[in-house]
């Protein structure tokens, strides 16, 4: 075996004034394992390195308490369909079986002013009983394509899965009225229905006829009729005879409908949405539709019972104490929420507090207590519903108590003693109010309390502000009443909602830093404290607030525009006061969605109310998260020029972005970037998207034999309501179905459409590998060629790669492309070819969710892994390649041909292969690396990582041309955990990989020999690690290899990981070491026993800094201990600075030195704060023939001279934040072209990065090189 060659220390000294600067930018700093393990199949989905805990916002849900929330119909009035519009009723209390005693308590009519449904499945059926009986018109009746779950008890999220407890499948012949009410049979009427008596002659106040108009109440008459309450009815546009309108069928006329009789003998058919009948059953049994008929009825026929499903549904999903909530009514008179209060406070019934296990029953509790029955009785609070709906009032009294700022305040830390005050509480908590209601507000003139005494509240969002508002960091806002949140009306609940907005609630005594956005209307850009406004309308339609997120969104464009106003004149009154117009009324709850930068939702069913109350508890806990800039990497004096690109990423919001610096002809870089991908990426049907349908590149699309095909289709999981198309057309860039700050589309909005780059390097294609291939044995093919292959690459514009956790490999070319598509423009950092591994597939419809990046849909990675660029002579030509792995995005691994001068596109795509294909491939983390054996073959060598099927540490090689799959397992039978870390190859003078190193998470380094005749690979050593450790000890980065100078390899490695969960508290001392694979062994390619520790001599950090000028920079010394390489095989170095140090990183050689960086993570935080707790690392440069022999010498700068010399003091390493970016030095600028002029270079290894400027002066000023990982998740 060849070994590396070995260089002097003071050839080193002299020849590499400016290679220590250059790799401390050039190494791949992304952790080979920076990652936490959540279970035991999978690394975790998010950042360890710094750790932050949110602060739960507050949430208030107030409830309307009106008593048309009994109604089981929505919406009222105008039933606005596609192919026409049905009239219902508004104010009428009709029921769906006439033994149902619900009734308005206040007014004690029963059956309230209204009737029964009929339920006739005779000819004499009326068009209006069809209506209410369908879901495609009356959203709240029962729906076949729904599972109807009963109402949800408690759920134990400590469990995985977790448990949940319900209440019981409904009786479909005692069908309870009020579910928590047992059946009594000898009730007269009964307290229950019997679902399946059919066409019983029942004398009732029938209902059978819409009103004259539009919410008008219904004319109700009684009289004897057939009743069958198992029939529901469908809109079909098939149906024989029905007429169709504007592409759809009639919904008022009677042949468009289509019934159908739980009591009849079907057929019942089944959808994909069903989960309690058989699955790719075309039709459900008799048995399973009447059990879902009857837990509709039980459980959500009523408005008021969808609430009391839904809530707690959507509360009980949350962890403990994500939030802190509290409850009111539109109804609730002021009371005194705490035994010492002194404020009066209106509305609330229970101020915010902590949601745990306790808390969320008493939410439950609370909400399914109101009732409108004969069982009602008086209590406090009251559980009655109301005549009315004082929506103004309501939300002024919630917005009142949002500014109380005494001890019992819901900004203070502990609201509920009210020991402390607002001054020494969270600043950063954010605060809603989620309003549910059915109805139009009645009441008028909304006044504030919260001075002590009753002040009007007026045209609050027409009036601009006088003063500003401002912040830490030099904030400030001053409300300039813009469209289009501006109108002329004075006293509207849009009015209401911008007053406890626009104001700071809590002026005095506590920082204005709450989590802000931009100043946009999908934006919160407010940083004091401020109340939020969420609104769920139930069928409330207007004429902004349309039926459609895209119809709302259009007209609000014309609202912002100025060519549509809120009101019109004829719903004006006297002193521009709002008089009663629905569709205007309906409007203003939009608004005052929009004046607070909240979200409007237009609910019509169940699963909707769901998803809305869902959607507002992740946006709650969505807030603003951190941009943290990423891994920057500059070019080296490419095409003469030097550029900096700066990977971004923002937290919770998990959006991202690539900015580009240019450096002048002195190598100061710009302040301001000169393009940003997200800036102009391409439009999405020009985006040139490819990706792996399983046998060969296909176009990223859904339909078309070029597709993604039928393999990747299934593999996809779409969000509810998206379509195929739909979904990859919003991963392409469409933004037309997205979320928004309006209303609810199919998917979660995004800030930006890159998504977060976390872990992914930038690697740039330009003129940047040299593997020195020309210097491969004479004879070999492309060896004669290589040279001028490296300039074909120094010639091409660059191309910029890099992943990002949506799914996507980017590729942005800068000055112009060759290599991009021609039909893409080639201005500066356009994205000009883009791919999406057949790996990530799985995850985009998560990525779409709208409640992504929450507990119940978190953050995932996708391409999160290293990109390695390599050349290699396939097919009779040198061809240029891309390896990347998915990180802890998928188990799988794919290459890419980005030869200079062809079209990136499908056929770019090599293969991509997973743990589909081989069971052994776990999460690669580490970099893949490419190299040529001796038979000639081009293999590409990868660690299979953790969390492969048997977990093995296993050493996988795939064939560069084919990819052909081939594998060294060097575990035993009986491992199980473990995984093969990063490889390092060792290749002989012919540039001939004839050896590989890898360690793996059991502690234990393994050497892999290639058999120079056949190029088998095998375990070297007899099949026995170099390196026996322990798993205490795991080896995740790739090893360092040097020569020794008495013969053989000095293998350096470090140890620690950072992919579990526990990781960051893992306090345990981890270890540098340096390791002989003496020449015998080489030879021999047996050891007679493994290395440990006890073969290794220590050398030590001293804990305490050495004594410099340098303020603020802590610099260390080692105490190098004598080894005799007659007895020892190398040194070990314990990590010993900081508690839980790790290394995580490659480590570099530069000649014979080491050079490594450290990080010990922080540890989790216990409490919310609105700061993260940051990391800390070290950095260090030491000799790898470490021992008392060693002459030490001076050679970082101490002393802040910019000078090394033998003024300062010597020291191996120092002290770094573990939060920041790596740096590409760029080569030195024309003013130090001779380092032997330049501030004396020649002294040492200086070189600074400051304000975008280099200079020929200490590293140690380069003090961030990790990118920065913070996490404040959900």
């Amino acid at each position: 075996m060849i070994r590396p060659s070995r260089h002097h220390r003071q050839g080193f000294i002299r020849a590499m004034r400016w290679a220590l600067a250059l790799v401390l930018g050039l190494q791949a700093l992304t952790p080979t394992a920076a990652r936490a393990q959540s279970s035991t199949t999978a690394p975790s989905q998010n950042p360890l390195l710094s750790q932050g805990s949110v602060v739960p916002p507050n949430m208030m849900v107030t409830l309307d308490t009106s008593w048309s929330m009994i109604y089981p119909y929505i919406p009222e009035g105008d039933v606005k369909l596609p192919g026409g519009i049905a009239k219902f009723p508004g104010f009428t209390s009709v029921i769906i079986h006439p033994d149902d005693n619900r009734y308005t308590v206040d007014q004690g009519r029963a059956k309230g002013d209204g009737g029964a449904i009929p339920s006739d499945s005779t000819s004499n059926a009326s068009v209006f009983q069809m209506q209410m009986r369908s879901p495609d018109v009356n959203g709240l009746y029962y729906n076949p394509a729904v599972t109807y779950k009963p109402w949800l008890k408690s759920k134990d999220l400590s469990k995985s899965p977790a448990t949940e407890v319900r209440y019981p499948n409904a009786s479909f012949k005692q069908a309870l009225f009020n579910p928590d009410v047992p059946a009594n049979t000898a009730a007269t009427p009964p307290n229950y229905a019997d679902l399946s008596l059919v066409q019983a002659a029942r004398t009732a106040v029938w209902c059978n006829n819409p009103p004259a108009n539009s919410g008008d109440k219904l004319t109700c008459t009684s009289t004897s009729k057939p009743f069958n309450p198992g029939l529901y009815y469908r809109l079909d546009g098939t149906a024989t005879g029905c007429p169709i309108v504007n592409g759809a069928p009639n919904p008022n006329d009677a042949r468009c409908y289509t019934k159908y009789d739980v009591n009849g003998t079907g057929p019942f058919p089944n959808y994909s949405t069903r989960t309690d009948c058989t699955k790719g059953a075309s039709t459900c049994t008799q048995a399973q539709e009447q059990q879902n008929f009857a837990n509709w009825f039980v459980y959500y026929r009523a408005r008021l019972l969808m609430a009391q499903a839904a809530l707690p549904e959507t509360f009980l999903q949350l962890k403990d104490n994500k939030m802190r909530t509290g409850w009111a009514t539109i109804h609730q008179p002021g009371s005194l929420l705490y035994p010492d209060d002194t404020k009066n406070t209106r509305n609330v019934i229970s101020g915010v507090s902590g949601m745990d296990a306790q808390r969320k029953q008493q939410l439950v509790s609370w909400i399914r207590a109101f009732k409108s029955d004969n069982t009602v009785t008086n209590s406090t609070p009251d559980p009655t519903m109301h005549p009315g709906t004082p929506l103004l009032s309501a939300m002024a009294g919630v917005g009142d108590y949002f500014s109380r700022t005494d001890g019992h305040s819901p900004w203070a830390d502990d609201p509920v003693s009210g020991t402390g005050t607002v001054a020494n509480s969270l600043s950063c908590r954010r605060s809603y109010n989620l309003l549910i209601t059915d109805g139009y507000y009645t009441d008028s003139k909304p006044q504030t309390y919260a001075s002590g005494s009753a002040a009007p509240i007026g045209n609050e969002d027409g009036t601009a502000a006088k003063t500003a508002i401002t912040g830490p960091n030099n904030q400030s806002y001053t409300y300039s009443a813009p469209l289009p949140y501006a109108d002329k009306m004075s006293g509207t609940l849009a009015d209401v909602a911008m007053h406890y907005w626009v104001n700071d609630l809590v002026p005095d005594g506590m920082p204005n830093n709450v989590p802000a956005g931009k100043d946009v209307i999908t934006q919160d850009p407010a940083f004091w404290q401020h109340l939020v406004q969420f609104a769920i309308g139930l069928g409330v339609t207007g004429n902004i607030a349309a039926d459609t997120p895209q119809a709302t969104n259009a007209q609000l464009k014309l609202v912002a525009a100025g060519t549509k106003g809120w009101w019109d004149s004829t719903d004006v009154a006297n002193n521009n006061a709002p008089v009663s117009s629905n569709d205007h009324l309906a409007d203003d709850l939009l608004h005052a969605t929009v004046n607070s930068r909240g979200q409007y939702f237009k609910v019509s069913n169940p699963v909707a109310l769901t998803t809305a109350l869902t959607t507002a508890l992740s946006r709650a806990n969505q807030q603003t998260g951190l941009k943290q800039a990423g891994l920057a990497l500059q070019s080296i004096n490419t095409g003469g020029a030097n550029v900096k690109y700066v990977p971004e990423y923002t937290t919770v919001s998990w959006t991202g972005d690539v900015k580009a610096y240019d450096a002048d002809a002195s190598g100061n870089f710009s302040t301001k970037y000169a393009w940003s991908a997200n800036e102009q990426l391409p439009a999405p049907a020009d985006r040139n998207i490819a990706t792996w349908n399983g046998s060969k590149g296909a176009y990223f699309q859904w339909d078309g034999t070029t597709g993604i095909g039928a393999n990747n289709q299934a593999l996809i999981q779409l969000p509810s309501g998206a379509t195929g198309p739909q979904l990859i057309d919003y991963i392409r860039g469409d933004t037309s179905n997205e979320d928004n700050g309006v209303s609810m589309g199919l998917f979660r909005q995004r800030d930006s459409l890159i998504a977060d780059i976390v872990d992914s390097a930038p690697t740039l294609l330009q003129g940047n590998v040299n593997l020195r291939y020309d210097l491969l044995a004479a004879g070999t093919p492309g060896q004669s060629t290589y040279n001028a292959f490296l300039a074909t690459k120094a010639a091409r514009p660059p191309l910029l790669f890099v992943g990002d956790n949506g799914g996507i490999l980017h590729a942005f070319a800068d000055y112009g492309s060759t290599v991009s598509d021609a039909n893409i423009s080639k201005q500066r950092g356009q994205e000009v070819f883009a791919y999406v591994p057949q790996a990530a597939m799985a995850g985009l419809g998560s990525f779409a969710s709208r409640d992504y990046g929450t507990d119940s849909t978190p953050h995932h990675y996708a391409v999160d892994g290293p990109l390695t660029e390599s050349d290699a002579y396939l097919s009779g030509a040198w061809q240029n390649v891309l390896i990347g792995t998915m990180g802890a995005g998928g188990r799988a691994i794919f290459a890419l041909n980005v030869t200079p001068g062809t079209k990136l596109g499908p056929a770019s795509v090599m293969w991509e292969k997973s743990s589909t294909d081989d069971g052994d491939f776990g999460y690669m983390i580490g970099d893949a690396q490419v190299g040529m054996l001796p038979n000639g073959h081009w293999t590409v060598f990868v660690g299979n990582g953790p969390y492969s099927d048997k977990g093995h540490a296993v050493l996988m090689l795939i064939d560069l041309s084919t990819g052909f799959i081939t594998k060294v397992d060097a575990s035993s039978q009986a491992d199980s955990g473990n995984g093969l870390g990063a490889v390092q190859l060792v290749k002989n003078s012919n540039q001939q990989v004839v050896a590989i190193y890898a360690g793996d998470l059991e502690g234990k380094l393994w050497r892999f020999d290639v058999n120079p005749s056949d190029s088998s690979i095998s375990v070297g050593l007899g099949g026995q690690p170099l390196f026996a450790g322990s798993s205490a000890q795991p080896i995740t980065a790739a090893p360092a290899v040097v020569s020794n100078p008495k013969g053989g390899n000095m293998v350096v490695f470090g140890t620690g990981k950072l992919f579990d969960d526990k990781d960051p508290g893992d306090t345990s001392t981890q270890t540098l070491y340096g390791v002989w694979d003496t020449p015998s062994n080489l030879l021999s390619g047996l050891a007679s026993n493994n290395i440990t520790r006890n073969d290794l001599i220590a050398q030590q950090i001293i804990q305490a800094p050495v004594t410099t000028n340098k303020a603020g920079q802590d610099f260390y010394d080692i105490q190098f201990n004598d080894i005799d390489y007659k007895s020892k095989k190398g040194w070990f170095l314990d990590l010993t600075l900081s508690a839980g140090l790790r290394l995580v990183y490659p480590l570099t050689v530069v000649r014979d030195y080491v050079l490594f960086n450290t990080v010990a993570p922080a540890a989790p935080s216990a409490e919310p704060n609105c700061s993260p707790t940051p990391g800390v690392g070290y950095t260090f440069l030491l000799p790898t023939l470490m021992g008392g022999h060693y002459t030490k010498t001076q050679i970082w700068d101490t002393t802040g001279d910019n000078v090394v010399d033998k003024t300062d003091t010597i020291a191996y390493g120092y002290k770094t934040d573990a939060t920041g970016r790596g740096i590409a030095i760029p080569a030195p600028p024309p003013k130090c072209s001779d380092p032997t002029k330049c501030f004396k270079c020649q002294a040492g290894f200086n070189l600074r990065v400051e304000n975008g400027k280099a200079y020929c002066v200490p590293i140690t000023t380069v003090t961030s090189r990790i990118w920065r990982q913070l996490l404040n998740h959900p």
